[in-house]
């Protein structure tokens, strides 16, 4: 047997053995040797993001994340800094938890299940191309995260790009607030996953 052939017949071999993904989001990675769900589970860490939030009443605010630092802008206009920070965590078994910590301020930990979307020929959604976090639970500090939260009890985004170390997710969804205000929000966030140390 030649050279060629023992190659080809290895690749075959471990291809039918070793599950794998082809690119699914628009930015995901063309070929991965892990499944989705082995990648979007694990400890991930926000890395920068934007939130927009327009109320029918024409005010805005916007939301944007560089490192450790939130940026707040109202209206257009800054309004203010301060350092934060969020944690991820996406479990196999379906849950998952999230915390926000603000500097000085106190943080908000959310929790709850997740699960990705199936195929949405209207949204032009291929099958795991969406994951969706339905909270359970919600411990506040921040008047964002109580507001936001009794609104909305699932959040759906699609994955922008989901490798093993990075995920990009997006979102827009509009509710109506208890003052009959209807609120249009639109998220990008990115975050990178934490190694876990051998």
């Amino acid at each position: 047997m030649n050279t060629k052939c023992i190659i080809l017949l290895g690749v075959l071999v471990i291809s039918s053995i070793t599950p794998f993904s082809c690119k699914k989001g628009e930015n995901d990675p063309f070929f991965s040797i892990r499944t989705r769900k082995a990648r979007i589970t694990g400890e991930w860490t926000l890395e920068s993001g934007k939130i927009n939030i327009q109320q029918n009443t024409d005010s805005t605010f916007a939301l944007s994340f560089t490192g450790s630092t939130m940026s707040v802008n109202l209206n257009g206009s800054h309004y203010q800094d301060y350092k934060y920070s969020r944690k991820l965590i996406i479990d196999k078994d379906g849950t998952f938890s999230m915390t926000d910590v603000y500097s000085g301020a106190g943080s908000d930990y959310l929790q709850g299940i997740w699960y990705f979307a199936g195929k949405n020929k209207e949204m032009e959604m291929k099958n795991k191309e969406g994951l969706i976090l339905g909270f359970t639970d919600v411990d506040a500090y921040s008047g964002y995260v109580l507001s936001h939260h009794s609104y909305v009890a699932d959040v759906a985004f699609s994955i922008d790009r989901l490798s093993h170390k990075k995920m990009v997710l997006k979102s827009e969804f509009a509710y109506i607030d208890d003052n009959d205000n209807t609120i249009i929000q639109t998220e990008t966030l990115t975050y990178s996953k934490e190694e876990k140390e051998k």
